[in-house]
This record gives C-alpha cells, sequence and structure tokens, in this order.
C-alpha cells in the first residue's frame, strides 16, 4: 500500500544507510549496524531491486519498472557513462515464431557492486530494429545461478522461474577494465527440445564449448561463464 507522506518520517532507514540500499524493500546490513524491514512496499522495492538476507546479495524483483523497457545493444553501450563495466554475452535463436535472446552480464555495477545477470528477452520476427521485449511470465524459464569472484562464491540465486535472474554484492574489482576474476554457473531449463537446440547452438556460436563450457541433462543447460 501507499505511504502517506506524513509517516514516511518514521519509517525511513537510519541515516548512515548506503544510497543504494535505500532503493530496497528490505535489507540487513550487520557491517554497518543497521537492519531494515518496512512492510508497506511491495515486492518490486522502489527501483526495482530488493535484498536477500540469506545470501546478502542484491537482485532484481520480479516485476521491476525496468521491464518495460525490454533491452537493446545501445544500453549496453551507455553503461560506462553510469560507471557500470560490464562483460556480456548475448545468445540469439529463433523460437516459437518469435527471434530469443538469452543474455549474460557480469561486471562492476557503480563503484560499490559486483555482481552477474541473466535476461530472457525476445521480438516478433518482422521487427525492423534489433530491440527486444522482456518475455512475458508464461514465456519465462526455470533457472538458477551461482556468482563467483576469483573461485569464491559470492550468493546463490536458488532455482525458480525468471525473466530477469541477477544478484549483486558490495565490491570492487581489482581493474574495472578485466572482468576475468569473475563467473557464473546456471541452469537453465528450455521449454522443449526444440528450444534446447537453438539455444545450445547459439552457445557454441559464442564460441562455448559443449563439455567444458556447458553441459546438457534433459532439457536443463548447465552454464559455466
Amino acid at each position: 500500500s501507499n505511504i502517506p507522506w506524513e509517516n514516511l518520517s518514521s519509517r525511513l532507514p537510519p541515516r548512515n544507510t548506503p544510497p543504494l540500499i535505500l532503493f530496497c524493500r528490505h535489507y540487513e546490513a550487520p557491517f554497518l549496524g543497521v537492519a531494515y524491514y518496512p512492510e508497506d512496499w511491495d515486492n518490486t522495492g522502489i527501483i526495482g531491486y530488493l535484498y536477500d538476507p540469506k545470501y546478502k546479495c542484491f537482485y532484481s524483483a520480479d516485476d521491476p519498472w525496468q521491464r518495460n523497457f525490454g533491452y537493446n545493444e545501445l544500453y549496453d553501450a551507455s553503461a560506462q557513462f553510469v560507471a557500470i563495466y560490464i562483460d556480456t554475452m548475448r545468445c540469439k535463436f529463433e523460437y516459437a515464431g518469435k527471434d530469443w535472446m538469452i543474455q549474460f552480464w557480469k561486471g562492476q555495477y557503480g563503484y560499490v557492486f559486483i555482481g552477474h545477470e541473466i535476461g530472457i528477452y525476445n521480438k516478433p520476427k518482422n521487427r525492423g530494429t534489433e530491440h527486444y521485449d522482456a518475455v512475458s511470465d508464461e514465456e519465462a524459464i526455470y533457472m538458477s545461478m551461482t556468482g563467483y569472484r576469483k573461485g569464491v562464491e559470492l550468493y546463490t540465486r536458488e532455482y525458480g522461474k525468471y525473466w530477469w535472474c541477477t544478484g549483486f554484492v558490495p565490491g570492487k574489482l581489482d581493474k574495472f577494465s578485466d572482468r576475468s576474476e569473475l563467473s557464473l554457473t546456471a541452469r537453465l531449463t528450455m521449454k522443449d527440445n526444440e528450444m534446447l537446440v537453438a539455444f545450445t547452438n547459439s552457445l557454441k556460436d559464442n564460441g562455448m564449448i559443449l563439455g567444458e563450457d556447458f553441459t546438457v541433462k534433459g532439457l536443463d543447460v548447465y552454464v559455466n561463464w
């Protein structure tokens, strides 16, 4: 429900809360001695991010405002201008009469967070531009993701249905220009064999090697990137 402005001050977090944490519905920050659990914000957070106290990571809500804007490559090209330094892999394929893309990201997000993302998008085949829409709830797939830095596990996003699976933790890369210290493992469950073949072929087109960079078990694709 909406919070009346006159009652908002009593619900604000402590003064020493980092600004990015204010964007979340609830958070714990033991390293700062603060914890905050407002009950009135819905599960989109203020700018679409929530906090997972179990894995101590931030993640995107199920239906954030960003979903309305889909994806095109201009977003990545302009990311450095807002201090986001990322590597990405775009897996494009045709499935169910549409152009699909499953995209992976990893890198530095601002000056205080590192993280990983997997996004699922598609577009009509007759669209004249390379702008993709975020998939619908029905088109979303089941997946999980674990993020690592220098081989050390940072967090896990548990297996569930996602259109955008993300995880971010406080941290700073040794060099913003070198994201090789970050990696992820992911399990992505395809809807059927047609989607499985199309996606795995796209992984191969991106230089991923079956048996080394990804494996297949039934409709599950396990990616190490």
